[in-house]
């Protein structure tokens, strides 16, 4: 009879244990759909599927530095769905200066319109915010200290959610603030002789020339856009190019 009740109750424990086991796990289950079910997580959810389907029809187009077999530097998709690629040429060795790229696209993933174009000349910086890309053109120019040679800003290009739409912005003139000393500016002004050539430090000239006339000294641009008289001798190649993107840069950024 003892034995009877023993086995009993021993029964009756594995039963009620087994069902705290099971009601145990239903819970658990429960919670795990609840928290599935919940509005962060939907919204984690979308904005994964969002990615995945921007991942899958982004890619480059032919254009300026890039083919259809190309796989985009990166991409970037605006609220309103639009994703665009860059497609190009990155430059790895100045990651420190952020998203540098030359002679790129900026394409509609989803029609392969090509938004924004660069030369291979151009070196631009990317930046990206909540539906704006950014695209600051850059230049190196002698504006450091002894006349060391930076990449400064000189000019900008948006890229930006309008209305619902994406809308690109014309290129407008941007010139970073810098300063030479204008003792520096004169000492350099008057080591130029009239009717010389150009002597073997004519890139460094011209730079000085350049960033001189685009802080505003009149002295410096009538040499400068002046600089085949000036110097009595006819440029080409490499000098010709460098001298007529200097004069160009100056009368787009200074309206002269």
């Amino acid at each position: 009879m003892k034995v009877n009740i023993i086995i009993s109750l021993l029964l009756s424990l594995s039963i009620l244990a087994c069902k705290d086991k099971s009601e145990s796990k239903i819970e658990e289950h429960m919670i795990e759909n609840d928290k599935k079910n919940s509005p962060e997580m939907q919204t984690i959810q979308v904005k994964e599927e969002i990615a995945e389907s921007s991942e899958s029809v982004c890619k480059c187009f032919n254009g300026i530095g890039s083919s259809e077999n190309d796989k985009p530097i990166t991409t970037s998709t605006f609220s309103n769905g639009t994703s665009v690629s860059l497609c190009g040429f990155f430059d790895k060795e100045m990651q420190g200066e952020g998203l540098i790229m030359s002679e790129f696209n900026v394409f509609n993933c989803q029609t392969g319109d090509v938004l924004v174009e660069y030369g291979a000349l151009q070196i631009c910086r990317i930046e990206e915010q909540e539906d704006l890309l950014i695209v600051k053109e850059l230049k190196y120019l002698p504006i450091g200290s002894n006349w060391n040679w930076e990449l400064i800003q000189i000019g900008k290009q948006e890229i930006r959610l309008n209305e619902g739409k994406v809308d690109v912005t014309p290129q407008i003139p941007e010139l970073e603030k810098f300063a030479i000393d204008e003792v520096i500016q004169r000492q350099f002004l008057n080591s130029l002789k009239k009717g010389k050539g150009f002597g073997s430090e004519w890139e460094s000239e011209l730079g000085k020339l350049e960033v001189l006339s685009l802080l505003g000294n009149d002295d410096a641009w009538e040499i400068l856009k002046n600089y085949e008289d000036f110097t009595g001798d006819k440029t080409d190649g490499a000098l010709a190019e460098q001298w007529k993107d200097a004069v160009a840069t100056v009368k787009w950024i200074t309206e002269k």
